[in-house]
Formats: C-alpha cells, sequence, structure tokens
C-alpha cells in the first residue's frame, strides 16, 4: 500500500472516531402523566399506550413500550414502563350479590359462579401499596427495599426498589403524593443465552438508561396541565346528554397527553382514531378512514336495530309476550304459522313516539393506526384485526385490516365486531335474574352474517362471504363438516379451539342458511322457520342460553337433525349462497 492511501486510511478512521465522540447522546422527551401530576424523562422512541378501557386494574395509570423491535432487548425482549398508584384508604369493591332464584344447576353454570367469585375476589385483594403490588409478583427476589433517595435539580425525592426473578430485571421509584404512593416502574427482561448462567441486571447501557428515567421524576400541577374539556368543540356535538357527557369525558381522559391520538363524537359512538406518521397528511388520512368506517357502522346500527328491535325507548329490545314462548318440552305451541304480538310497551310521557330517544350506553369506537399498536393495547394475537370487550363496551379496530386480509376486510370486521356491542347491548337487561352469553353460533353466526352485507347507491346489499366460503367449500370436499346437532350446544371453549376458523364459518352458514334457505325450497323445512326467532325470544325474557336452544330446537328429533345437515350441505353448495 502506498503511503498517501495509508495516510487517507489514518485520517477516516481518525474522523470517524471523532465523529462518533461528538454523536449526540440518547435522544428523550419529558413525558407528563396528568393522571398522577407526575413528569419524567423517556427515551424518544417509547411510546405511550393507551390504558385498555375497563381493565387497568384500578392502579396503572400508564404504560410505555418501544415502538420497533429494533428498540427491544438484543431485538428481541420487550422492555415496559409502567406508573402507578396506589391508595392505603382505599375501600375494595362490595362483592356482587348472586340474584334471587338463580342458582346453579349444570357444571357450566357453577363453572361460572365460581369464576365470578373468584374475580370479586382478586379484585377485593387489589394491592394498596408498591410494596403489595411486588408480593403479587411470582417469584420475586428483592435486592433493595425502599432505599431513600434524594432527587437533586429539583426532582422529587423517592424509594428505590430492585428486584428481579429468573428472567426479567425490575427498578422503580416510588413517591409519596397526597396521601398515595406513586410508582415509576420500569421492567426488563434478561438476555442471556441458553446454557449460562443468567446475569443478575441489564447490561451497562439499560442499566444507565434505567437510572436515567427513574432519577427524573418531578412534581407538575395540575392547574399546569390543560384539563379535560366538554361541550365547547364540534367534536363533542352528540355529547348532548349528562351520562354522554360524562362518558366523553372519561374517553378523552383515556387519550390525554398521547401524542397522535385525537376523537370525534358520533350518533351511537365515541370515535378514538390514532394515526401513523407524526405529519398533518397522516392525521388527515386516518380521520378519513375513521369518519368514514364509523359513518359506515351507523347505517349498519340501523340494520341491526332492523332485525333485531328496540322499542320506542331506543334503550331495550322489544320485548315478547312471555305467553308466546313454547315450554321445550311441549308441543302445544306451534312452530310455523304467524307470531304472537309483542307487549305494548309502557307508556311513558317523556317518550316522543316520533322520534325514539339514543339508547344512553355511549361506547367507544376505536381505531388504531398501525397493528403494533392494536396488539399492545389489547394484547390480541398475530391475525386478530378488531374485537368488542364485554366489560368497557369497546369495540377495537385495526385501520390497516384491508392491507393484511384483502380488500373490504376492516368494512366486514367494523360490522361484526359492531354486531357483538349490539347484542350484548340488546339481550343483556340488569332486571333480569340470568344473563348467559349468546351461543357462539348465534352471535359469531350473526357477526358474518351482518359483515356480509355492503351499503351500495344508499341501499344495503347482501354479497356473502367469501372468505367463510371457501372454508366451507374445503370442509364439504373433505367431508369433515362438524355436526350441527353439537355446535349449537358447544360452549365457548369448544368453539374457539384449533379448529375455531372452520366454526366461525359453519356458524355463519347456518344463519345464513335459517335466514334464506327457504329459497332452496327442494330441501327446507317449516321446521326450521321459527328457530331464530324462538331463540331470540327466550334469551330476552329469561336470559337462559340453554334454554334457548331447547326451545329452538325442541321438535328436532334424531332424523331431524340428519335432514338439516343435508339440507345445509346442500344450501352451502348450492347458487344461492356462494352469490350471496
Amino acid at each position: 500500500m502506498e503511503r498517501f492511501e495509508i495516510r487517507r486510511v489514518v485520517a477516516v478512521a481518525v474522523v470517524m472516531i471523532l465523529a462518533a465522540g461528538l454523536a449526540p447522546a440518547q435522544r428523550w422527551r419529558d413525558e407528563v402523566i396528568r393522571e398522577v401530576g407526575l413528569q419524567f424523562r423517556a427515551p424518544h422512541y417509547l411510546e405511550r399506550i393507551p390504558q385498555r378501557l375497563g381493565s387497568d386494574g384500578g392502579y396503572t395509570r400508564a404504560r410505555l413500550e418501544p415502538k420497533k423491535p429494533q428498540d427491544f432487548v438484543d431485538k428481541r425482549y420487550k422492555w415496559t414502563v409502567l406508573v402507578l398508584e396506589f391508595d392505603p384508604n382505599a375501600k375494595p369493591p362490595a362483592p356482587p350479590k348472586a340474584p334471587k332464584g338463580d342458582k346453579p344447576k349444570t357444571p357450566e353454570e357453577i363453572k361460572r359462579r365460581m369464576l365470578e367469585q373468584l374475580r370479586a375476589q382478586r379484585r377485593r385483594k387489589q394491592p394498596k401499596s408498591f410494596k403489595d403490588w411486588l408480593a403479587l409478583t411470582r417469584d420475586a427476589e428483592v435486592v433493595k427495599q425502599g432505599a431513600n433517595r434524594a432527587g437533586k435539580g429539583g426532582k422529587l425525592d423517592h424509594k428505590h426498589w430492585v428486584w428481579r426473578t429468573e428472567r426479567v430485571y425490575g427498578e422503580a421509584a416510588v413517591y409519596e403524593q397526597d396521601g398515595k404512593e406513586v410508582a415509576l416502574v420500569v421492567w426488563m427482561p434478561l438476555s442471556y443465552k441458553r446454557g449460562r448462567k443468567p446475569p443478575t441486571k441489564p447490561s451497562a447501557r439499560w442499566s444507565k438508561m434505567i437510572n436515567s428515567i427513574l432519577k427524573s421524576g418531578e412534581r407538575v400541577e395540575l392547574s399546569e396541565l390543560e384539563e379535560v374539556s366538554v361541550g365547547d368543540d364540534r367534536r363533542d356535538e352528540f355529547a348532548n346528554t349528562d351520562a354522554r357527557r360524562s362518558a366523553l369525558a372519561a374517553a378523552k381522559a383515556n387519550i390525554q397527553g398521547l401524542k397522535g391520538w385525537d376523537y370525534f363524537s358520533a350518533p351511537n359512538y365515541i370515535v378514538l382514531y390514532s394515526w401513523r406518521d407524526a405529519n398533518a397528511s397522516a392525521r388527515a388520512a386516518s380521520k378519513n378512514r375513521a369518519r368514514y368506517y364509523s359513518s359506515r357502522l351507523e347505517r349498519m346500527r340501523e340494520l341491526y336495530v332492523e332485525h333485531y328491535p328496540l322499542d320506542k325507548s331506543g334503550k331495550r329490545a322489544v320485548m315478547p309476550d312471555k305467553q308466546s314462548i313454547p315450554d321445550p318440552k311441549s308441543d302445544n305451541v306451534p312452530i310455523t304459522g304467524p307470531r304472537p304480538q309483542v307487549e305494548a310497551a309502557a307508556k311513558d310521557p317523556a317518550v316522543d313516539d316520533k322520534k325514539p330517544k339514543a339508547s344512553s350506553a355511549y361506547p367507544v369506537l376505536r381505531f388504531c393506526a398501525t397493528e403494533a399498536q392494536f396488539q399492545k393495547y389489547g394484547q390480541s394475537p398475530r391475525g386478530v384485526v378488531g374485537w368488542f370487550s364485554p366489560v368497557s363496551k369497546e369495540l377495537v379496530v385495526f385501520l390497516g385490516g384491508d392491507e393484511r386480509m384483502g380488500k373490504g376486510a376492516t368494512e366486514s370486521v367494523v360490522y361484526h365486531e359492531g354486531w357483538h356491542q349490539y347484542a350484548d347491548f340488546y339481550f343483556r337487561h340488569p332486571d333480569r335474574p340470568k344473563n348467559d352469553a349468546l351461543h357462539r353460533w348465534f352471535d359469531e353466526g350473526h357477526g358474518d352474517y351482518f359483515g356480509s352485507f355492503r351499503l351500495q347507491r344508499g341501499k344495503w346489499r347482501y354479497l356473502g362471504s367469501g372468505m367463510r366460503g371457501r372454508s366451507i367449500e374445503r370442509l364439504v370436499q373433505r367431508n369433515a363438516v362438524p355436526s350441527l346437532e353439537k355446535i349449537v350446544k358447544w360452549p365457548r371453549s369448544q368453539f374457539y379451539g384449533r379448529n375455531a376458523a372452520n366454526n366461525y364459518a359453519v356458524a355463519y352458514a347456518l344463519v345464513d342458511f335459517l335466514r334464506r334457505g327457504a329459497l332452496l325450497r327442494k330441501h327446507y323445512k317449516p321446521i326450521y322457520e321459527g328457530i331464530l326467532q324462538d331463540y331470540k325470544n327466550v334469551m330476552l325474557v329469561y336470559g337462559d342460553a340453554k334454554r334457548a336452544t331447547d326451545t329452538a330446537f325442541r321438535k328436532f328429533e334424531a332424523n331431524d337433525w340428519r335432514e338439516l345437515q343435508v339440507a345445509w350441505t346442500a344450501w352451502v353448495t348450492s347458487g344461492h349462497f356462494k352469490d350471496g
């Protein structure tokens, strides 16, 4: 190598070393958790995940995670920052009282009651301090227990905690604020190779970052922060009652301080939406898509009501006459023919017959712009692009469903999950002694049924489900269709087993057959006509899923089940089913 070439290589190396020495340090930002009046420094790539409505455990105030795997530990293990608040004087929620006359009889009912009691006990044992919370961590070895640390440069004094398990390392700064404990927690996986002894703490890089986060806590007065406001914005226009304003304020508080989130109100939903990138065009694109899908769901809700009507108040289902419901063990009430008229709704002077009031329920419809954000919020497995929570009444959708599953997938998911939200509202009544969940064939089958409609020229057109149709075609070809007699009685655990996708398809095709199968005159029998109506009526009056199935199929004997299987197969292989 020539001398001038050697000099050139050395010069480049020196420049690179100097550049590395002058490179900017880790970029940070100030993260404000308004719920507890705390501010701390966080790495710029940490994303604050909205708290899942109805499932925050009562003490979690914020959760932050890296956006991309490149910022995970060893680019594989996700780490988390939590902000927790504990009130030693908080009273545990009262245990729910068992409704009168609701004595569990079957093994399923007994199991359900035991699970309800277990959940109630867990809620009553919520931790009242950080120490209590840490005690809930299985196999945790406490290394440092509440050592006093003085804040420097205006930072807060705190107690320093360190603990670890075999695979996880944790540190926390615990602050005393207004008689409560606020804990800033860093939860980090320990990385090590198989066959080697696990380390006792993270590498120097991560340890330095943890220390920087924990020592940065500052008190922020709530008066200095922007307050949640309701009623002063066009986005709030449909929050026109006290109950709706209260629901909207809670939803806005859920995204308060989160970058990349906004909201608007709709006639029947509070809509929260996020956007991918920090620019105006990405924000506008997400807003437009959120408005499109929410407006479509508003129209779809009219179709739900057409099939499952509400009373004049718009607050509950039109209830059937109890005397019209046949005894599942009796043949006295005919299956075919006109159904008895429903009970007349009690006249309420506050109800305007011409303009029924909207439901007092005002649920959240949340659109996540990225799949990672969607999965983090709901802890959803890959492949799921929408869900509904019967606890919080929230409907959550990934806006990129079309890119993942094909054109029209997002719209189908919105209608499918929207049905679950409507059915939860429609079939549940607080004054009824029993409120079983709908059988999966009925609920999931209707979800796909409504998901198969499209609004064309202002009118709904039923197109059928190509995805479910392809699954049915494969099942028929392989002679692998499950027994319809069994699937209508399956519990959730069996329906959502390893063949869940096939079970969804069969349930959809069964609902489709019961609604449109009369087109196939050769195989359709009068015994099929009242099944959906009888099931609905029993669930509305008694809330008893087993009774609903027994009543709906009360005329069926062994030969009837065989004929139903044959008729169903003829339907799904016909042009009527394939054409939608």
